[in-house]
């Protein structure tokens, strides 16, 4: 999934990987989160190239069930 092909061509894009550890304490707060988004959002916009395409694909310990081990 990092480099899919499309009509046999290898996709040219360039994949960032980002990670925020909400296992480990002291997690990460929600307001936190949030400005690390507006700050993500305002790093992209920042780029001249208004044609650019980008996807943000994210995953987390609620999506995964892991978020209970916060609270035992």
């Amino acid at each position: 999934m990092i480099a899919p092909e499309k009509d046999g061509a290898a996709w040219k894009g360039t994949v960032v990987p980002l990670q925020v550890g909400v296992l480990q304490f002291p997690a990460p707060t929600a307001k936190r989160c949030y400005q690390f988004g507006k700050a993500l959002r305002k790093a992209i916009q920042s780029f001249p190239d208004e044609n650019m395409r980008v996807a943000i694909v994210a995953t987390g310990v609620v999506a995964s069930g892991s978020w209970r081990a916060l609270w035992l």
